[in-house]
Formats: structure tokens, C-alpha cells, sequence
């Protein structure tokens, strides 16, 4: 049975050591996502949870921006982990904008992120620790 687990524990090691070589398509699809995600999806939906839907539950006064991060969270299903950060992390950005009304703060904060995370997971990609 030992011999059994640390078989699989080899080949796991061995999968996640293999050289970028032996996938080139990755590196170049994650460089590629960078590229075409850094600013074109932050700006649709900061466009359209900011400068679309914010206007439009202003009557909730001071708890329109709780629901519009709220549902931005939502938003993002695939990674339903994060909500809890996404929401904490996010609101502080949100309610500045709403409160100055000036979409370019939330705009720049999302897109700040976006390359942050994405350039990093770019590298990390490229340096094979992924």
C-alpha cells in the first residue's frame, strides 16, 4: 500500500516539475489572456455595475453600493471561494466612487487589480511554479 501511494506521490511531483517545453501552449495562452483581459472585461463591468446599475438602486441611499459589490461578487460564480474577500476587499473602491460619483476610481482600481494578478499568474506560469 506504501509503495502504491508513494508511486502516485512520484508521478504527481514528476507532472507538476515537467518543463514549460512540454507545454508551450500554456504560457502562451496565459500571456494571451493577459493581454485581451487586463483592461476590455474590468471596464465592461465596472460600465455596467457602476456606470449601468449603481444609477439605477440610488434610491437605497448608503446601501446601493453594498448591493452593487454584493452582486458583483455573485457575479463572479466560478470562483464562489473568494466571495467573502471579493466583497471586503472590493466595497472600500466602490463606495468611494459612488460617493465622489466618478466611475474612473472604480474603473482604476479594477483594472490595477487585474493586472497585478494577471501579470503575476503570467510569471508564475512562465517561471513553472504553476
Amino acid at each position: 500500500m506504501d509503495d502504491a501511494l508513494e508511486a502516485r506521490g512520484q508521478r504527481l511531483r514528476d507532472h507538476l516539475r515537467r518543463p514549460l517545453a512540454r507545454r508551450p501552449n500554456l504560457l502562451r495562452e496565459t500571456a494571451g489572456n493577459t493581454v485581451t483581459e487586463i483592461v476590455p472585461l474590468p471596464l465592461i463591468e465596472e460600465l455596467y455595475f457602476r456606470g449601468f446599475l449603481l444609477p439605477r438602486i440610488a434610491h437605497l441611499g448608503g446601501w446601493a453600493p453594498v448591493l452593487s459589490t454584493v452582486l458583483f461578487a455573485l457575479y463572479h460564480f466560478w470562483s464562489p471561494w473568494v466571495f467573502v474577500s471579493r466583497v471586503i476587499f472590493t466595497f472600500p473602491g466602490y463606495w468611494f466612487a459612488w460617493r465622489h460619483r466618478d466611475i474612473r476610481l472604480s474603473i482604476g482600481m479594477h483594472v490595477g487589480v487585474t493586472s497585478i494578478v494577471a501579470t503575476l499568474g503570467t510569471i508564475a506560469v512562465a517561471l513553472n511554479l504553476i
